[in-house]
């Protein structure tokens, strides 16, 4: 196991009370195959960036979902598949990064500039999943 991600597992058992660690070794694992070999500008191997990112949300004091979903934020940019996400690390961590994906798209985009259904769907598809997620 690298030594930045069993940085990330004992910090994030160190405030969970019921820490889901496989999560988020799934989650490594898969972003280390979503960005092999993939530089950033600087030439720096893209999992860096991504571990950054998850040591933020460790800062934060978040679960294991919005970890995992740290470490795999630009898995769509590298031809991860949603499907592929759900089958390796759930349908949690997969909604995320949908809801994050149209988020993204939305602020590039800007809402005033969808058609009133599309909006009501991707405000659907942002909010749907959370009290599933919050185990509401």
């Amino acid at each position: 196991m690298r030594k930045d991600l069993k940085e990330i597992i004992a910090r994030y058992e160190s405030y969970h009370p019921k820490p889901r660690s496989f999560l988020i070794k799934s989650a490594f694992n898969l972003a280390e195959i979503a960005y092999f070999g993939e530089k950033r500008l600087n030439g720096e191997p893209w999992i860096n960036h991504a571990v950054r990112v998850s040591e933020y949300l460790l800062e934060l004091g978040m679960d294991a979902v919005t970890l995992s979903a740290g470490l795999l934020h630009d898995s769509f940019d590298f031809g991860l598949t949603s499907d592929e996400i759900r089958k390796e690390v759930g349908p949690d961590v997969a909604d995320l990064l949908i809801n994050l994906t149209n988020l993204k798209e939305v602020r590039g985009k800007g809402i005033k500039n969808y058609p009133l259904g599309e909006k009501m769907s991707i405000l659907e598809g942002l909010f749907y999943p959370l009290p599933r997620m919050l185990g509401l």
